[in-house]
């Protein structure tokens, strides 16, 4: 990752932004900090930032459109 995030600096990176949700549990903790103070860049990890939208959704009581992603309800209605 390093030598990745070096590569991408070098052609104007100002943001590094792990594209993986599950790299994080592959590299030991503090690894996005040693990453961002090696790099000289910040090194968003997507991780928690999922996990704090999906809790921003619930609190705001929002969820997927209705028109899009009907509830399953009106999918086997018209099955039958």
């Amino acid at each position: 990752m390093l030598r990745i995030g070096q590569k991408q600096v070098e052609e104007g990176a100002q943001v590094l932004v792990i594209a993986c949700t599950l790299i994080s549990l592959f590299l030991k903790p503090g690894a996005f900090d040693r990453l961002k103070e090696k790099l000289g860049v910040m090194v968003i990890d997507p991780q928690p930032i999922a996990l704090k939208t999906a809790e921003m959704l619930a609190c705001l009581d929002l969820s997927q459109s209705d028109q899009e992603y009907p509830s399953l309800e009106k999918i086997t209605c018209c099955l039958s």
